[in-house]
């Protein structure tokens, strides 16, 4: 998951601010440093300006999701694990984010014209009416809308419903 801790940084900060690290349901305040190939973070701001010995070193490239929430944003980590880190000032989230997201846009695994797989929510063959016949098909429950296709396999859906739409 990560580099050796100790060692020094080489590369140079995309991004550095103080972060709140959630952990055992308590936020350790630390120094974070963003580099273009991972996330270092420092006991405080004097030791990573000095260039001082890292505390903590997460690889980008063990980085498999980037989640935002309230208060910061959550990075997922290989073998379901994730690292919760909260801002300090709310200015700086939207600026976290910026500096984080091009290393999640230009994923060398995905061409140009490839397309990024969403998160299905939950999927499942379901009976339903149409023009008066009752059909299997099978439903896509994404984060904003329900899409249907003839069977599981197919890539194309039928037909889409945003979720504001649905009642009942």
């Amino acid at each position: 998951m990560s580099a050796p801790v100790g060692k020094r940084a080489t590369q140079p900060a995309v991004m550095q601010g103080q972060l709140g690290w959630v952990r055992k349901g308590a936020v350790e305040i630390r120094y974070f440093v963003l580099r273009p190939d991972s996330l270092d973070y420092y006991s405080n701001k004097e030791e990573a300006d000095k260039d001082g010995q890292v505390s903590g070193r997460l690889l980008l490239d063990d980085i498999e999701e980037l989640d935002v929430t309230e208060t910061g944003f959550k990075l997922g980590v290989q073998g379901d694990r994730f690292m919760e880190l909260q801002v300090m000032e709310e200015g700086q989230l939207q600026k976290w984010l910026d500096a984080l997201t091009p290393f999640f846009e230009n994923d060398s695994e995905v061409e140009e014209g490839d397309e990024v797989e969403e998160e299905v929510v939950h999927d499942a063959p379901l009976i339903m009416e149409i023009q008066g016949k009752r059909q299997q098909k099978h439903f896509w429950l994404f984060n904003d809308r329900l899409e249907y296709t003839e069977t599981e396999d197919d890539q194309v859906p039928q037909d889409s419903f945003p979720l504001e739409r649905l009642a009942g």
